[in-house]
């Protein structure tokens, strides 16, 4: 079941399907995601963009962060963004999705919280499970399919 916080304070939280976080939420002591868990987060185009605070600590114990992004070239993508403000983060997300189409996420974990940017896909990137890359190049000798996490 999905559940929509829409800002303000609250003491502790604890989500098992999916939380879609406005910047002003603030959870005053422990955010936990549950195993299997969404925390999903919209970027408008051309808004500034603040950070949920959480007073403690961040489990995202294997929950995936679902990202929406209206608009692939607003400036705001374009520096690291801080998405979780915590004293302590445990655990990192499992996996991130997101509908962008000429952009990657790269997570970042630090004690203060996480971070989100955004690289360029590389068009002569290595396919892997294809044995070529795209552009039907085949890859350097000794490069093999699979990736790296």
């Amino acid at each position: 079941p999905d559940a929509t916080y829409a800002g303000g304070t609250v003491a502790n939280l604890e989500v098992a399907g999916t939380l879609r976080l406005d910047p002003a939420t603030h959870v005053e002591q422990d955010l936990r995601m549950q195993h299997g868990s969404t925390l999903a987060l919209t970027l408008g185009a051309d808004q500034t963009h603040t950070p949920s605070n959480i007073g403690n600590t961040a489990d995202l114990r294997g929950a995936t962060l679902a990202i929406h992004v209206e608009n692939e070239n607003d400036a705001l993508l374009s520096q690291p963004l801080q998405l979780l403000s915590a004293k302590h983060v445990e655990s990192p997300f499992a996996g991130i999705t997101s509908n962008l189409k000429t952009l990657v996420p790269t997570l970042t974990y630090r004690p203060d919280g996480v971070f989100v940017t955004f690289k360029r896909n590389d068009p002569t990137a290595w396919v892997p499970n294809r044995g070529q890359k795209k552009g039907g190049h085949l890859p350097p000798r000794g490069l093999s399919g699979s990736v790296e996490g």
